[in-house]
């Protein structure tokens, strides 16, 4: 009789068992993008939680990460540029624990893409706005059609 309770007893906690670890297994299945986009979003976190007395070093840090995931963006995001970019999250992440005065670690290089070779040579031949003599204009709507209501 006791040997049919058992199985019984331990049904319970293997549910609870495998409740438990389906999260998990969930992790294991997102691509590598997805959990580069969660450790930029914990990175990002954490610069917003460790330094929110330190508004002029949580910016610069900000600004670090945007600039790293920018250079990140703009490779080809191979999968060497995948480790370099998780790596340096993790180190960020690290160095930015409260009471951690350790600085970002420097930002690691992405080879470039042959679409962020062509948006730089795109960006380069922008047009620039006419420079005006530095009058103003008496009449800010004269290229507007003439109405006849007046």
């Amino acid at each position: 009789m006791g040997e049919r309770i058992a199985p019984r007893l331990y049904s319970p906690i293997y549910l609870v068992m495998a409740a438990w670890l389906l999260p998990t297994a969930g992790m294991f299945a997102d691509g590598p993008a997805d959990n580069l986009q969660q450790l930029v979003n914990d990175t990002a976190a954490q610069v917003q939680l460790a330094y929110r007395q330190l508004p002029n070093e949580r910016d610069r840090r900000q600004a670090k990460l945007d600039s790293v995931v920018a250079a990140w963006r703009a490779s080809n995001r191979d999968q060497a540029s995948n480790e370099r970019l998780a790596t340096w999250l993790h180190t960020a992440i690290l160095n930015s624990m409260p009471g951690s005065t350790k600085p970002l670690p420097p930002a690691p290089t992405f080879a470039a893409s042959d679409k962020s070779v062509l948006h730089a040579a795109a960006s380069v031949e922008r047009k620039t706005p006419p420079v005006s003599d530095g009058k103003l204009d008496d009449d800010p709507f004269r290229d507007d059609p003439a109405s006849e209501s007046k």
